[in-house]
């Protein structure tokens, strides 16, 4: 090994022809250097620290790419990964990893999710969306449920309040809701939403809990998306769109900007939870459901926390504490939603429950019309018979 330093100028020449090289060399970093140059492979990585991180995923690349010939799902062509009972689109490096480490694990659940995620993915057109995604979503610890949607979050504020049920109503069903049907994976049917003895709003499996009942948790859910009933919010920047729980929010992806390099800009933005604070574009915060087709652009910086779409699936009203962050159930990837069911694959994607909700199978050469419908109808089936025998009760 060859150490030259010029004032800050360090040349390194390593035995096998390397040159490294460092333009604002210190002492220190000299003396370091000096102290191991018995150990190429320590002064490459002072150096050259980059290097050593290539390596490992070259390492890591190469594993994976051994083993996935014993996958029952991925297949390895060009060193590019595919799922080809989904579709001929590679799949992202991250999630072909997460499929394969759910499947060695034998994590039903969570492969099934997995790949439900990866066929709605697929309708996606825009390829950098498609890549990007599930790194996103790890990125920001946001969960993808048993049908391959994820959740994700935005700030509105309101526009108008309910005749029936107002705004603090609508909070405290749609919370009860998520606790009942995602944390202690009961029925909603089964649960009454009243006043109890201290004068607080309650949710309770007796109404002799409650000296006053609103009704049960279930038809009260189901009514937050009525108009008049309970409240309209809008979003903060425009104000043009009316926004209620449980219907879904669109606008026609062409007038999206699709540019991931741009971060903000035309479209529907969701984020994160630790990214979304109060009074950011709204002081009320939803907690949304988002079809992988619909994201339109994801940004690639680690420091930007919210992409934008062209539709989402409010669910519910969180809220936020003193710090300005969301407080909301934790919800562990693979929970169970019912949006799907909204959605009928057959001959036009579209919402049979609302007009407001619509989309086509994508013209992508690597798609099967047929391949993608039949994993369709096995998505809903699946998530049908969990719902009656698996998890009967969360319904």
């Amino acid at each position: 090994m060859k150490i030259t330093r010029i004032k800050s100028n360090l040349t390194v020449v390593l035995e096998d022809g390397t040159i490294l090289s460092n333009n604002e060399c210190t002492d220190e970093l000299y003396d370091l250097v000096v102290s191991n140059q018995y150990h190429p492979e320590s002064v490459r990585n002072i150096l050259a620290p980059q290097y050593s991180i290539l390596i490992k995923e070259g390492e890591e690349l190469q594993e994976m790419l051994n083993s996935f010939n014993k996958s029952e799902y991925i297949s390895v062509r060009n060193e590019s990964f595919y799922i080809s009972s989904i579709s001929e689109l590679s799949v992202p490096q991250d999630l072909a990893k997460a499929i394969w480490n759910a499947e060695q694990n034998d994590e039903i659940e969570l492969l099934s999710s997995y790949l439900n995620f990866w066929t709605l993915c697929s309708l996606n057109t825009n390829r950098e969306a498609r890549q990007n995604l599930f790194w996103f979503l790890n990125r920001y610890g946001m969960s993808i449920s048993s049908s391959g949607l994820f959740v994700a979050y935005r700030n509105v504020v309101l526009h108008q309040e309910g005749t029936d049920l107002d705004s603090s109503w609508v909070r405290f069903i749609s919370e009860q809701f998520t606790r009942v049907r995602h944390k202690l994976k009961k029925s909603p049917k089964n649960f009454y939403i009243g006043i109890d003895n201290n004068g607080e709003m309650a949710c309770s499996t007796s109404e002799k809990n409650l000296i006053e009942t609103k009704g049960i948790l279930y038809n009260l859910y189901n009514r937050l998306s009525e108009v008049g009933t309970a409240p309209v919010y809008t979003d903060g920047y425009t104000g043009k769109f009316r926004i209620r729980i449980g219907e879904p929010v669109t606008m026609p992806r062409e007038r999206c900007n699709s540019d991931s390099d741009v971060t903000c800009s035309r479209g529907l933005h969701v984020a994160g939870k630790g990214w979304l604070q109060s009074n950011y574009f709204g002081d009320t915060g939803l907690r949304v459901l988002v079809n992988p087709s619909d994201v339109v652009a994801v940004p690639p910086r680690d420091s930007y926390g919210k992409m934008r779409v062209c539709a989402y699936y409010p669910v519910s009203v969180v809220a936020f504490d003193e710090g300005g962050k969301i407080i909301d159930e934790d919800i562990d990837s693979g929970f169970e939603d019912n949006f799907i069911d909204m959605i009928s694959y057959v001959g036009e994607v579209a919402s049979e429950e609302s007009a407001a909700y619509k989309l086509n199978l994508p013209a992508i050469p690597e798609l099967s019309r047929s391949r993608i419908l039949d994993r369709m109808d096995d998505i809903k089936a699946c998530l049908a018979l969990k719902k009656q025998y698996g998890q009967g009760s969360s319904q």
